[in-house]
């Protein structure tokens, strides 16, 4: 087995640990924070799992955990056949909120070093933090309906700590 590539990466959020879970395990929907990619998976482990962004452009995975609403485990395969990427979702409650860990381990050549993977994870979790506070990105179809000032949808998880 090659060497791995290691990060943590931390956030915290004032919604409660059962809303990030239920935007972190969305499937069918284009999800802003994964860059507009759409998941497709039932989230039982074992399961197979498919992220993709056009029909041409995949990754596939498997399901490895799924603790409801603590500790989401996956692999992605990028090219298929390739070594996995090991990627696991942790949550925590806190009085304010969830405590968010996203940790990444990613096999060597792959990774060229842990600051490849915080040009890729990191985003994807500022995004879930901006996404879980402030509601998804707005299409143009809201805001033609809104107005170009409305912004974003107000986030169903704000304010959701108690």
């Amino acid at each position: 087995m090659p060497p791995f590539a290691s990060q943590q990466f931390h956030a915290i959020t004032n919604a409660n640990p059962e809303c990030v879970w239920a935007v972190l395990t969305a499937t069918g929907l284009h999800l802003d924070y994964l860059h507009g990619m759409r998941v497709d998976t039932d989230w039982q482990p074992g399961a197979r799992m498919t992220i993709a962004l056009t029909d041409q452009w995949r990754l596939t995975g498997e399901v490895l955990a799924a603790e409801h609403p603590h500790r989401l485990s996956y692999t992605l395969n990028d090219p298929p056949g390739s070594p996995s990427v090991y990627v696991t979702w942790e949550l925590r409650r806190t009085d304010d909120g969830t405590i968010i860990r996203l940790n990444v381990d990613e096999p060597w050549p792959l990774a060229d070093s842990t600051e490849d993977l915080e040009s890729v994870w990191l985003p994807v979790l500022s995004g879930l933090v901006k996404h879980l506070e402030q509601g998804p990105a707005s299409s143009s179809e809201k805001t033609r309906r809104n107005g170009p000032d409305s912004g974003r949808q107000p986030s169903p998880c704000s304010g959701t700590h108690t």
